[in-house]
């Protein structure tokens, strides 16, 4: 989603091999020994994948699912209390110069990790965009069916899933003990989520029939059964009582009012979350100042528009326009993925000026579910999968009536390309960079670059 400093990087670091020592990892002195105590503990992070907020996947194997309780977390910042410990004695050690600032990344990495843990109970974890049920659900939908071992690997991740489910609920009701609770305005939305999930499950939770073509009939038909049987026994009973835990007892007691300046250390969360996303220490004072005067830029900018364009009408005639003029209304889902279409062929000629090579996948746009429309104010970027190889941005095609499509073209220049899709494309291109480098992403960047992008729609004029 749109706005962040530009000013940020991707943050990412080697992936591992071993040698590790009683007690931790061996560090020794020479510049090959060194840079593989460095991949040692990045290794031991991927093992014991640590606590972070729910928008992010932790790095990890990939073999099973996150554990979301406060016991793990609080063990795991214990672990990272050793690893900075470890990457501290590092400092002075000589290691390459990639190996210098993959330590320094790491190092921040870790410390943001902590934070997190610091405000477990803080972070809500079914926001609209930082659902860890929707990690979940993407999770399942990205997985690769291709092998006997691929279906016994989802067949592990649906068994984890009721546990995993019943500690989003462990970690509500902790919440409600300790008087932190999100507006309803948002759990009324969440409820309405999850009330479509419960009433067709198998969508969110089960391959369609095309993504087991690659398996035997016969291994595709065991895996159907023994995976129904797992989602009507016990995935569907954990979301029943994750639902009705929400409505019976999370909405009555939830209020109005917003912000977390509400909740006691809420505005020290702030402050982390600011350093967190944007990859730097920053005064949320700063951040307002900084805020209201792009609000006032884009005021100016506007007022040159309006004259450049001979329109004769007030600031608010032309807003009047903008929201609900009939040539920026969608008749139809359609028309709104051709509107992006439309944008990104008349901007991809361009490209070559700015790129020395366009995107090795392909990208497209297509409409999100609709049980989120009222859940998600846009979309998201969707990254390729491997059994989808494009990266797709999943689009809001719900309220058509109410929805101005006047930012069409910066929207899907920030999400696809030459934004976010060709951002991480590109790094997955790199042969140089290491399985964590390509899957750790800096918000603060990501978000930055988008905005770069769209901004690049509106200042080359009539592209």
């Amino acid at each position: 989603m749109p706005g962040a400093s530009r000013r940020q990087f991707v943050l990412g670091a080697v992936a591992a091999t071993t040698l590790v020592a009683r007690g931790g990892v061996a560090l020794a002195a020479s510049s090959g020994s060194a840079d593989r105590a460095l991949d040692a503990i990045i290794a031991e992070t991927a093992r014991h994948p640590r606590p972070i907020g729910s928008y992010w996947e932790p790095y990890g194997d990939g073999s099973a699912l996150h554990d979301l309780s406060f016991d793990y977390s609080q063990a795991s910042a214990e672990r990272t209390h050793q690893w900075i410990a470890q990457l501290t004695r590092l400092k002075t050690a000589p290691l390459t110069e990639d190996g210098h600032e993959t330590r320094e990344v790491l190092l921040w990495d870790l410390e943001q990790s902590l934070g997190w843990h610091r405000h477990y109970w803080l972070d809500f974890p079914l926001g609209p965009y930082s659902s860890v049920l929707s990690a979940l659900t993407r999770r399942l939908g990205a997985a690769s069916l291709a092998s006997s071992q691929d279906l016994d690997s989802y067949l592990r991740l649906l068994d984890a899933s009721p546990r995993y489910i019943d500690q989003i609920t462990a970690k509500l009701r902790g919440q409600i003990e300790r008087n932190i609770l999100y507006p309803r305005e948002e759990i009324v939305a969440v409820s309405g989520y999850l009330k479509a999930v419960l009433a067709d499950p198998a969508t969110q939770f089960l391959p369609c029939g095309k993504r087991l073509s690659h398996v035997s009939p016969p291994s595709a038909a065991v895996f159907v059964v023994r995976s129904q049987k797992i989602l009507a026994e016990a995935i569907v009973p954990a979301l029943h009582r994750l639902s009705g835990f929400l409505d019976q007892s999370y909405l009555p007691r939830a209020g109005d009012d917003v912000g977390l300046w509400r909740f006691r250390d809420g505005p020290d969360y702030y402050r982390f979350l600011l350093g967190a996303r944007l990859s730097r220490e920053i005064d949320p004072v700063e951040t307002h100042e900084a805020a209201l005067q792009t609000v006032a830029e884009a005021d100016r900018d506007l007022t040159g528009l309006r004259r450049e364009i001979g329109f004769a009408g007030s600031a608010e005639a032309f807003h009047e326009e903008v929201l609900h003029g009939a040539r920026w209304k969608a008749a139809s889902v359609d028309d709104v993925a051709k509107r992006f279409r439309g944008a990104l062929t008349k901007l991809q000629p361009r490209l070559p000026r700015f790129f020395s090579s366009p995107p090795a996948k392909p990208f497209d746009v297509a409409p999100q579910a609709p049980e989120l429309e009222s859940l998600l104010t846009n979309g998201y970027y969707q990254r390729p999968t491997k059994d989808d190889p494009r990266g797709i941005y999943v689009f809001n095609g719900g309220d058509l009536a109410d929805a101005s499509w006047f930012w069409a073209a910066p929207l899907i220049y920030h999400e696809l390309s030459p934004g976010h899709h060709y951002h991480l494309d590109r790094i997955e291109a790199n042969a140089s960079l290491s399985p964590y480098r390509r899957s750790f992403i800096s918000s603060g960047f990501a978000e930055g670059w988008g905005e770069i992008c769209a901004e690049h729609r509106c200042r080359v004029r009539r592209v």
